[in-house]
């Protein structure tokens, strides 16, 4: 049964032992009070779900280790939101942390605009403490679902959601090996889920060394590039069955299609990459005149991408550097 004014906060929690604790302390100082925090834990291989079991002398907190047979953050949280009593969800990751008004201004904001699904409120990016970097995670388009195909606009903590409304959406999908918070947003997007985008001071901080590292494996692994292409398809027909693939949206959406292949091709799946732009002119995305030439630009685009992202990690460092030292 879900409780009026409650937010339920949920964290799937994988080897997070040194990490885990900070993100516990920053949800009980929240000034709203009327929370419950659940950390779902993906049986971990350290002492995290033990770090977090000593904080569960405040009844708000709930922890347990996953009993779906599915592995991953997606099935943790799905588990979590079974198991949510609050009027609206919030996901945090295990390593990220809440700005101590979070809740109550979001509950502030969901209480003068009830219709809505969800709100979005910026993120800032942080490495060992909120405003070391100062980079926000945040960004306004004139077409959001456009705007995904690009780059993602929100992180997934920007998000607080209407319970009703995120278990109508499904949760998260369980078969994606990643981007499964990017494609929550887009099924949104899809399905004409009722939202705003507050363009206000960061309320949550997201842990960036660790989802660098995440991102850049996810950028590497093949056989997540190979799952990649379940979600583009499923993206793809969801967009055409509900007549949201304007003229704009299928730039984008062609641009991000190869990206896919020129990724697949650098992680050495250059037959996978082929097959990838032949599906591209089955979708009537790419007129089949062009697939050779498309193929060849690909080819050359894999080769000068990985020179960028040579040129782009030395230059970050550079600036990373220049930052620390004043």
């Amino acid at each position: 049964m879900q409780t009026s004014n409650k937010v339920s906060i949920l964290v799937p929690l994988y080897n997070r032992q040194k990490l885990v604790a900070e993100t516990v302390r920053s949800v009980l100082e929240q000034s709203h009070d009327n929370f419950e925090l659940l950390v779902v834990d993906d049986h971990s291989t350290d002492m995290s779900l033990e770090t977090v079991q000593r904080f569960t002398s405040d009844k708000r907190i709930r922890c347990w280790r996953r009993k779906s047979k599915q592995k991953g953050a997606p099935a943790c949280r799905n588990e979590g939101l079974a198991e949510a009593s609050g009027a609206w969800v919030i996901f945090l990751d295990s390593d990220d942390l809440l700005g101590k008004y979070c809740l109550s201004n979001r509950v502030e904001v969901f209480r003068s605009e009830p219709s809505c699904d969800f709100h979005i409120f910026p993120s800032e990016q942080f490495r060992n403490v909120p405003g070391d970097l100062g980079l926000p995670w945040f960004r306004k388009s004139d077409d959001d679902l456009a705007g995904f195909f690009d780059k993602p606009l929100w992180q997934t903590t920007a998000a607080i959601w209407s319970t009703e409304s995120i278990k109508r959406l499904g949760g998260f999908r369980e078969d994606l090996l990643a981007w499964q918070d990017w494609d929550l947003f887009v099924r949104a997007l899809i399905g004409d889920l009722r939202y705003t985008v507050h363009d206000v001071a960061a309320d949550n901080f997201v842990r960036r060394s660790l989802h660098d590292r995440i991102s850049a494996n996810a950028e590497r692994d093949q056989r997540k590039l190979k799952n990649r292409t379940l979600l583009f398809r499923d993206l793809f027909q969801s967009l055409t069955a509900s007549g949201k693939l304007n003229e704009q949206r299928e730039k984008s959406l062609i641009e991000l299609f190869k990206q896919l292949a020129i990724k697949m091709r650098i992680s050495g799946l250059s037959q996978e990459s082929d097959q990838w732009l032949a599906e591209m002119v089955d979708m009537k995305l790419l007129p089949e005149s062009l697939l050779e030439p498309i193929k060849s630009e690909v080819k050359k685009q894999s080769k000068l991408t990985l020179r960028q992202r040579i040129n782009e990690f030395k230059l970050s460092l550079l600036r990373m550097y220049h930052r620390i030292n004043g």
